[in-house]
């Protein structure tokens, strides 16, 4: 084949690509009388092509210490990597030591240069680096797919940061994928007529069984799954009184949607073994009949029928994060004028607690579009407050006085729309508290809020914030909480962990702070305001050289960072909190710093 020919056949396509390697190789073939290259062959050639094809993956190229496959997504990858790593280690069994076989895998989705053979490209290069930062046993994958998992359900995802790999200029955001534990979970309407949330319908599932069983367990799982739906602020869940009507209807997805005004639709289908419910539900895009998620979840009969089912609590977690991360995904990459309002502000919220750069502008401009296609709503001027308070908060802000104007005209202009809202009054308080630092008078905010909603869980946890930095830690791990317990479907649960953290250290829990800011760092492991209760924490319990660890992180995160900075953004000055927090963060390494630019 001529090269021109060659060129003609090439094409882009989305492929997600894997890489594995085998620890010390080398090792293993000095060891060869021990059969190590044999079994090394059998189970990167045999076994994984056996699993590939399971999971409709191919081949690319067959290398003597690793593996180079494709497949059509994240999720068939995935599955099919942590099926390799069981099969790997049961061949291990038994096995001395230096002999065994383990493998690190590297996992990147991307838009790859192809002649349905071969693959090229940044891509590709990408996920063979990948395999550089996984453990052995261990898998390592690009924000490309952990984007398209759901964490504590597909895998568990823990956020590695940025990483540097060899021929990659820049640094690379990584996660480390683990098999899923086991995942237990434990309003107001809008002042317009427009809502601006999504609108989901569960329909009844349908049963595996001819004819249907007497107890009618399809209508009670959707019952349970709307029930728990409806603990989001974020949803708009439609009553099971008009999905009923599609118990018995084999109707298609997008009449579902159209009938009901939907703009998801959750259906499935249940079959019982013993005494044991199984479920497969599916979440799908209304408009389209795109399946966006998908799970198999199993639960005992009689735990079923209790509302805190753990089978309706996967589900429903599940079907959240989905939600949300579709609409990230569709925000990120097409024409915010093209979007439905509530792609616009689930991915706006989604954004905004990331703290990347890139991301929280996004979420800027997809606030200001839903404020000008809703300028009579509260909510986009609500979260456009809070968009100004972050920049005040991390540091971002090069004109705090600006900002924090801001973040005051638009809460006040969305309680001007809607004087009840709560959201509107507890961003408002937000900004008493960090702008103006005028902490009474946030509390007093907080408390009408909650007032209105008693379930608003942002009001719940700001005002821990606040009875944080007033000195009285008791009552803020209360409300912070209670937060936590009315939002368990929050897409920034990184930041709800992170303020209860701060609440645990106001009170003197030194342990609880440093168990909550970690699983805070585990969702979000670029949250640097987790990383500073986290050494505070630290010092506070005597860790001291651990804290100065974590202060060299906080450094590569926030360079320009000193103690009087700190001490000068921070709240809490008139409880003298700042100035013990400073003292702690100075003695891990954190410098004191220049004064006079404050």
């Amino acid at each position: 084949m001529s090269e021109a020919d060659f060129l003609s056949d090439l094409h882009y396509s989305a492929k997600t690509i894997v890489f594995v390697d085998v620890v010390e190789s080398v090792r293993l073939v000095e060891h060869d009388e021990s059969g190590a290259t044999g079994r090394i062959r059998h189970l990167l050639v045999e076994v994984a092509g056996e699993l590939i094809a399971a999971h409709a993956g191919r081949m690319v190229d067959e290398r003597g210490d690793g593996l180079f496959v494709e497949f059509p997504s994240p999720a068939q990858a995935v599955a099919w990597a942590l099926q390799l790593h069981d099969r790997a280690r049961d061949k291990n069994n038994g096995l001395a030591p230096e002999v065994q076989v383990h493998l690190r895998i590297g996992i990147h989705h991307a838009e790859v240069l192809t002649d349905d053979k071969l693959l090229f490209g940044h891509g590709v290069n990408l996920a063979a680096r990948l395999t550089t930062l996984a453990d052995s046993d261990g898998i390592c994958a690009s924000a490309s797919v952990a984007s398209q998992l759901t964490s504590g359900l597909d895998v568990d995802i823990e956020d590695l940061g940025r990483c540097y790999v060899k021929h990659v200029a820049e640094p690379i955001r990584a996660y480390r994928l683990t098999p899923a534990g086991d995942a237990r979970v434990p309003p107001r309407l809008p002042s317009r007529s427009e809502d601006l949330r999504p609108a989901v319908a569960v329909v009844p599932f349908r049963s595996y069984a001819s004819p249907e069983p007497a107890i009618g367990f399809g209508d009670i799982i959707a019952d349970q799954i709307i029930a728990a739906l409806s603990k989001s602020h974020s949803i708009n869940v439609i009553s099971r009184l008009s999905t009923l009507a599609f118990r018995d209807r084999a109707a298609p997805i997008e009449s579902i949607g159209e009938r009901l005004s939907a703009n998801f639709v959750v259906s499935g289908r249940y079959w019982q073994s013993g005494s044991q419910i199984h479920a497969l539900v599916e979440l799908a895009d209304a408009k389209s009949g795109r399946v966006v998620w998908t799970h198999r979840a199993t639960d005992s009969e009689t735990a079923v029928l209790q509302s805190d089912s753990e089978l309706i609590a996967v589900l429903a977690t599940g079907i959240s994060q989905a939600i949300f991360s579709n609409e990230v995904a569709i925000v990120r990459s097409a024409a915010l004028p093209n979007l439905e309002s509530h792609s616009l502000l689930l991915a706006a919220i989604s954004l905004l607690y990331r703290l990347s750069r890139r991301d929280f502008e996004r979420a800027h401009a997809a606030l200001e579009m839903l404020n000008e296609r809703a300028p009579r709503h509260s909510t986009p001027l609500a979260w456009l407050a809070r968009w100004h308070l972050f920049r005040i908060v991390q540091g971002w802000s090069d004109d705090r006085e600006r900002d924090g104007i801001a973040a005051l005209s638009c809460a006040n202009r969305a309680l001007d729309l809607d004087p009840d809202s709560s959201l509107a009054l507890t961003m408002l308080g937000n900004a008493h508290t960090n702008f103006l630092r005028d902490l009474q008078g946030a509390d007093a905010l907080y408390d009408r809020a909650l007032a209105i909603n008693p379930n608003e869980s942002l009001a719940w946890l700001q005002k821990g914030n606040c009875l944080s930095f007033k000195g009285e830690g008791a009552a803020a791990l209360v409300h912070t909480e209670k937060a936590a317990q009315l939002s368990p479907l929050d897409p920034s649960r990184h930041f709800y962990l992170s303020i209860m953290a701060s609440a645990a250290l106001t009170a003197g829990a030194y342990e609880r702070a440093v168990q909550a800011a970690k699983s805070s760092l585990r969702l979000n492991a670029e949250h640097v305001s987790s990383y500073r209760v986290l050494a505070i924490a630290q010092v506070l319990s005597g860790e001291l050289d651990t804290a100065r660890s974590t202060v060299k992180q906080i450094l590569e995160l926030e360079p320009q960072l000193t103690v009087a900075k700190f001490i000068a953004r921070s709240p809490g000055a008139s409880s003298g909190l700042a100035e013990k927090f400073g003292q702690a963060l100075l003695a891990a390494g954190l410098p004191w710093g220049d004064t006079s630019s404050l």
